[in-house]
């Protein structure tokens, strides 16, 4: 029978009702694509991975808080100010599809990123992604670089899959949003979290992150 698995920090997740049975701990590995494998682990943390504070808001208590610190784009780091992300302050969501990033931050992502691919014909915007390309005919396209760096040097270079989403035959798109406003939470979503192993350490209130974590 399909239903959820509630993993967040509330009274009703598993990992609230059994925290003894699972030390309070738990690890996943989302995989890049629907037909590859990735892993849930309870109570078993991921080898290799390097750990970044845990916080808490608790205007949203069942929510994974962490501090963002950096976005870099091709070696580029982004200028912004230094409480772009902690000021909304930034959840981890894998409820969540795509990145939602303040705005004036992802109009200097996506400012570089255009800039690089203008090299290739844009194709009409999908949904709420708005940066699209037709890559009909292009043997090699030039990969994207995206870095997420989170308090503690903590980096995340993302995964291809991460960062394009094949949308229809002939569009290919940018897959981080923007919100609305500067005000609204930052939200790391589950296409940019694809082939990591991130562990959720509630005892000791941190949250890993480790490379190649499934395929």
């Amino acid at each position: 029978m399909d239903g959820f698995l509630g993993l967040g920090r509330g009274a009703l997740s598993i990992i609230s009702q059994a925290s003894n049975m699972y030390n309070n701990i738990f690890s996943y590995c989302l995989p890049s694509r629907i037909d590859y494998v990735g892993y849930l682990e309870l109570g078993i943390p991921a080898l290799g991975v390097k750990y970044t504070p845990m916080l808490t808001n608790p205007k949203m208590p069942s929510f994974y808080f962490l501090n963002l610190t950096a976005i870099f784009i091709w070696g580029e780091r982004i200028d912004l100010s230094p409480t772009i992300f902690s000021s909304p302050g930034t959840i981890l969501d894998s409820g969540t599809s795509i990145t939602r990033l303040p705005p004036t931050t992802y109009f200097a992502l996506r400012s570089i990123f255009r800039k690089k691919w203008s090299i290739y014909p844009m194709a009409p915007p999908i949904f709420n992604l708005d940066t699209c390309y037709n890559l009909t005919g292009f043997e090699e396209v030039l990969t994207p670089d995206i870095s997420f760096v989170y308090e503690g040097e903590v980096i995340a270079n993302l995964d291809i899959l991460g960062t394009i989403f094949h949308a229809t035959k002939y569009q290919w798109c940018l897959s981080i949003v923007g919100n609305s406003d500067d005000s609204q939470i930052v939200v790391i979503g589950s296409m940019q979290q694809r082939r990591f192993n991130i562990v959720y350490d509630l005892g000791n209130s941190q949250i890993g992150f480790g490379s190649n974590g499934c395929s």
